[in-house]
């Protein structure tokens, strides 16, 4: 499966995804047109990922993630930066 942002956010994020034991792995500084891909292993029963800018883009700009598991989007969700540039995208979740 894979993770996922798009958008033209010029900004920076914050993701925060399951890792491969089933915690939380934290990357710094993420630009737009990031991915991921995870091999999970079968044990794992559900994963999920969440966003939020480290560093401000321009108000309006949008950014989405989304996951994809077998080629096919799952779950995806989107945000528009606000007046100051400052972007969370809500975090969504997925199970296998």
């Amino acid at each position: 499966m894979r993770y996922e942002i798009t958008g033209n956010f010029s900004g920076t994020l914050t993701v925060v995804y399951t890792s491969l034991t089933g915690g939380s792995r934290v990357e710094n500084n993420v630009p737009m047109g990031w991915s991921m891909e995870m091999e999970y292993p079968a044990s794992t029963s559900s994963i999920g990922i969440g966003a939020q800018a480290s560093t401000l883009g321009s108000p309006g700009q949008t950014a989405v993630i989304k996951i994809v598991v077998d080629g096919k989007e799952v779950k995806s969700s989107s945000a528009t930066a606000g007046s100051l540039g400052e972007m969370i995208i809500p975090t969504i979740s997925y199970s296998f």
